[in-house]
């Protein structure tokens, strides 16, 4: 047992939850006369199209009426739009999202506080998307003819009663048009997927994923599929598997199509496939490849480890990978391996690469540390295998099921069940993820893959932690190889970092890197292995720096992305062989890098990895250290904490530690010129949160308390917690601390932009440390992760029995709930180590006499 426990707030009040402000831009937007004559023309030609295509579906034996999607093309956004279009009978809603960086015109601008047009400002908008047949399109043809002559027609009675939105829409209304062709190729690479694929093998058969807008009413569905298919066999092709799944409104196919027709599309993208209005988007299969090679010369011998401590008791973390090789001395008899579709018959042993490298790390973290082994079992669900048709045959995620589906049966066969089979690991609470999709690069919408694991963890209380995902860039010189040689070391790392951001935009995380609810991890330039002598390779940073490889964030809305960052590997540099200008990250696998079990018949080899692969085995690793400061919690204290709240208790305390530290100032000065605003929101994509230190959530210390409180909130509640203030503290001018973070999980809407269904935040009356550190304080309240620093040195007067108050409050974002969403608070009150202050001691003593936190919330 810790010297120093974590402690625990005995209760908490109940209150009505605080208001929010809004924070709703100021456009200056054309007058309704001239949106008609921009627009009007517009509609019609919509309403013409399909009331041809009407008229020529009469005329056949399919009696089908012909429906399409509208896009409406906004500036700023119109709340619930989504209940207007209900009201309007031929619509369906199918979702909104998000569009950035729009340039503005002579129509559409930003206005400042003085009213001035601001030319420079780039505005954000919405894609409202709407499934309409001809009826429909003739009332929103109505609908528009009546704005454009009488924009204030009234809309609280009569006809037109709640369709007040359409007029808010139609004032921001910059475009409407019918989704195409090109939307349904925009989301992802798969064009120049296929034609790297047909040079490969001119004849090859194409496997690819059509992703089907999701319709309400199930034979609404079923006709899409139908009608999809058809196109497929009609030309060729044929269906390999489908998958439906309604709380994410997801509906996709698996096809493939014969070569012939695959350059048919690439040369005329006019085929019926490719119009089709039933088909929201074309993606690539089997895109999640780790193409991970080494030689023997790579590979070192194990050194002599302490072994004879074996796991017991059943798995509290999983990792969904590739096979490993579990007879390795590192993992004999440490993991449970579940493999319903026989993954390992697709195996050599030296191809069950990446699996092992993570299973090492989570089980035995960085081997040059000799560390202790997990003591519990590691539950392996293989989902990747070698890939038959690559040269090399690395290991990838298999286009012989859709990934959603694999995914979604992996998760539900541990917390559920599959066929007769029962649950298989119901006390995981931590899912690693070390993999993402590379064709998948997060920029405004949600993949189907995050809103998947979005629902499951909310529905199972299970925590995601999941890899940014790599870019090796290659840096490009604009000096002689001499010159750059000749280099102060900070001058070479500015050239570094500079090539990096400029190539940011190709360089964003990887879904499912986006996911609201998960824990999302880039990777620092660190390790602990020593350096050979005799490498000619460049090292790109002399100091802790983000790594050259990690994906930068944001998250969705602006959210914080990557929540934290952590040990990665130090990837080295080589010049390239016929131009010297450019420098490329290095392929050996000598050091340095991350030691980890390596795929050999000696039972005994290693080698060293860089990656964020990483740095998510490792955080993994870390959040199993959070799980048994729990459990010593519960067994020494007899507090209840149920096991729904334990996932987000992780959550949360993998987060509390964490800070931009030293890591900043060494930003700023490879940074220099860059404004304080900049450099902000810089750091923010880099670092997220920052770099964990897990020590502050194991125990505290004399100089520092840390609390937890945890509990479950309606929609327009608040739960408000009283943390007493130490009467040492008052009127000292020393430098105190008081970190809080906020964790929950939250049920989604993924038809709406919002998609965040509850919104929770916190709030404290602190009169101790007001200098809000690090992150942006609006930005920290955009995910489901809210994670504050305040510091100060000023004397503050308080007496003993004063205390901070942290109120926690709930409301609705996306639309209303009913479920009572659950979260994890954890509050440190410190000063600096070594000064003669005893902050724990004294809140252990003023925190009122201990009740069981399972019980009832008392006011």
């Amino acid at each position: 047992m810790a010297q120093r426990p974590l402690l625990f707030f005995p209760s908490k009040e109940i209150a009505n939850r605080s208001k929010l402000g809004s924070g709703r831009g100021n456009f200056s937007t054309p007058s309704s006369i001239r949106q008609g004559q921009r627009l009007s023309p517009v509609f019609q030609q919509l309403f013409n199209n399909l009331d041809a295509q009407r008229i020529a579906v009469q005329q056949t034996n399919v009696g089908i009426d012909p429906e399409q999607v509208l896009v409406f093309e906004t500036i700023g956004s119109v709340e619930d739009f989504a209940a207007a279009v209900s009201k309007v009978e031929g619509f369906e809603w199918l979702g909104e999202i998000e569009i950035e960086d729009i340039v503005p015109d002579n129509e559409f601008y930003l206005i400042n506080k003085i009213g001035k047009k601001e030319d420079d400002k780039l505005m954000s908008g919405r894609l409202y998307l709407v499934f309409t047949n001809t009826a429909a399109m003739t009332e929103l043809l109505s609908l528009w003819d009546l704005w454009v002559r009488t924009p204030d027609f009234n809309c609280r009675s009569g006809v037109y009663r709640g369709k007040g939105k359409f007029k808010e829409v139609f004032k921001l209304l910059k475009n409407i048009r019918r989704w195409g062709v090109q939307d349904r190729f925009e989301e992802s690479n798969i064009l120049n997927l296929w034609g790297e694929e047909l040079q490969i093998d001119p004849n090859r058969t194409i496997r690819f994923e059509i992703e089907l807008w999701y319709r309400s009413n199930v034979a609404q569905r079923n006709s899409s599929y139908l009608s999809v298919s058809n196109l497929i066999a009609s030309s060729g092709g044929r269906v390999i598997s489908v998958c439906d799944i309604s709380e994410i409104r997801y509906h996709a196919i698996l096809a493939e199509l014969p070569a012939i027709e695959i350059r048919n599309i690439l040369s005329n993208r006019n085929t019926e496939l490719i119009k089709c209005d039933n088909v929201m988007y074309f993606k690539p299969s089997g895109q999640i490849v780790m193409d991970s090679h080494f030689s023997p010369e790579d590979l070192e011998v194990l050194e002599e480890i302490d072994n004879n401590i074996y796991p017991s008791g059943n798995p509290v973390i999983a990792i969904f990978d590739g096979y490993p090789f579990a007879r390795h001395e590192i993992l004999n008899n440490r993991l449970i391996i579940d493999d319903p579709d026989n993954f390992e018959s697709y195996y050599q042993v030296q191809e069950r690469k990446h699996g092992t490298a993570m299973c090492s790390l989570i089980v035995r973290g960085d081997l040059n540390r000799n560390e202790e082994p997990l003591s519990s079992p590691l539950y392996v669900r293989p989902i990747m295998r070698p890939n038959e048709r690559d040269f090399h045959r690395n290991e990838y995620v298999p286009n012989d099921c859709l990934l959603i589906d694999t995914v979604h049966r992996a998760v539900r066969r541990i917390f559920e069940g599959e066929g007769d089979l029962d649950a298989v690991a119901p006390s995981v609470k931590i899912v690693n993820l070390s993999i993402g999709d590379r064709d998948r690069l997060f920029y405004n919408s949600m993949s189907p893959w995050s809103k998947l694991l979005d629902w499951l963890s909310y529905k199972y209380r299970v925590l995601f932690i999941i890899s940014t995902g790599n870019h090796y860039n290659e840096i490009q010189l604009t000096i002689s190889q001499t010159e750059f040689n000749a280099l102060e070391s900070i001058e070479k790392e500015k050239i570094f970092l500079r090539e990096v951001l400029n190539n940011a935009r190709n360089c964003r995380i990887m879904s499912p890197a986006e996911s609201l609810n998960g824990l999302t991890v880039g990777a620092l330039h660190v390790d602990n292995a020593v350096f050979n002598p005799n490498d000619r390779r460049l090292n790109p940073y002399a100091t802790v720096l983000p790594s050259t490889y990690t994906a930068l964030g944001g998250g969705y809305r602006r959210a914080i992305k990557p929540d934290l960052v952590y040990y990665g590997g130090r990837q080295m540099f080589d010049y390239d062989f016929g131009d010297n200008s450019i420098l490329r990250p290095s392929s050996y696998k000598s050091p340095p890098g991350l030691k980890v079990a390596a795929p050999d018949n000696t039972l005994n080899k290693t080698i060293h990895e860089v990656g964020t692969s990483n740095a998510t085995a490792l955080i993994t690793r870390s959040g199993y250290y959070c799980y048994q400061v729990l459990e010593e919690l519960i067994n020494e204290n007899d507090v209840n904490i149920p096991s729904q709240m334990i996932a987000i208790l992780i959550k949360a305390m993998l987060v509390h530690g964490c800070s931009w530290g030293d890591i900043s100032s060494e930003l700023d000065k490879r940074l220099d010129g860059y404004d304080n605003q900049l450099l902000q929101k810089i750091k923010s994509k880099l670092l997220g949160y920052g770099f964990p230190d897990i020590d502050k959530v194991k125990e505290c210390t004399e100089q520092r308390a840390t609390v937890i409180g945890f509990g479950e909130l309606n929609e327009e509640e608040a739960h408000v917690y009283s943390l007493p203030l130490p009467p040492s503290l008052a009127s000292q001018t020393i430098k105190r601390r008081i970190t809080i973070t906020l964790a929950w999980f939250t049920p989604t809407s993924p038809t709406t932009q919002r998609y965040r269904t509850s919104r929770l935040w916190f709030e404290a009356n602190n009169q101790i440390a007001n200098n809000r550190m690090e992150a942006d304080w609006q930005a920290v309240r955009r995910g489901t992760l809210q994670h504050e620093v305040f510091e100060d040195s000023k004397a503050h007067a308080f007496i003993d029995g004063d205390s901070l108050n942290i109120k926690v409050n709930c409301s609705k974002d996306a639309n209303s709930f009913t479920d009572s969403i659950p979260y994890a608070l954890l509050v440190s009150m410190e000063v600096a180590e070594g000064i003669d202050m005893p902050i724990y001691q004294e809140i252990k003593d003023r925190i009122s006499v201990p009740v069981t936190i399972g019980q009832p919330i008392v006011s």
